[in-house]
């Protein structure tokens, strides 16, 4: 396992497990782990989980728990990316927040669907923006991004 993802399995862990308050608890966690993170690292994994600091204390959103597989083509599933958000901006164009690295794959799942209201994608890091040719196509897009996401915009 890549240090990386087992700080991201110790993350996860605590917060689900433990009123977690401050990000020092969760160095001081890393460090008991055999982990010695620097707090901008820290802040990277937790925007990239998903977790957030709601009531006091750090938990994991709602989106990074839906962590689903979209079905290919032939069935199989493919690992769907995280999305933060999504909002319409003008008549026929919405932007897609994801976690870190994962816009250009939402892209071409965007991208490789068949009889879709979407045009085409722009991904870059961690947005991707999303083409649809009308305001009608662009609510159809927005009902496949809640399909997929949960409503999460």
């Amino acid at each position: 396992m890549s240090e990386r993802t087992e700080r991201h399995a110790v993350l996860e862990r605590l917060v689900a497990e433990y009123d977690v308050e401050s990000q020092q608890e969760m160095l001081d966690a890393l460090s008991v782990a055999g982990l010695d993170v620097h707090q901008s690292t820290l802040s990277r994994d937790l925007r990239e989980l998903g977790i957030r600091k709601r009531g006091g204390r750090y938990v994991a959103i709602e989106s990074t728990e839906r962590r689903t597989a979209v079905p290919d083509a032939d069935g199989a599933g493919a690992a769907m990316p995280v999305v933060r958000a999504y909002t319409p901006c003008g008549p026929n164009l919405i932007t897609v927040h994801t976690g870190t690295g994962q816009a250009q794959l939402l892209g071409v799942m965007l991208d490789a669907l068949e009889d879709s209201p979407i045009t085409g994608t722009i991904a870059g890091d961690d947005t991707v923006l999303v083409v649809t040719k009308s305001r009608a196509e662009q609510r159809a897009a927005l009902a496949l991004l809640d399909d997929w996401f949960g409503g999460e915009s």
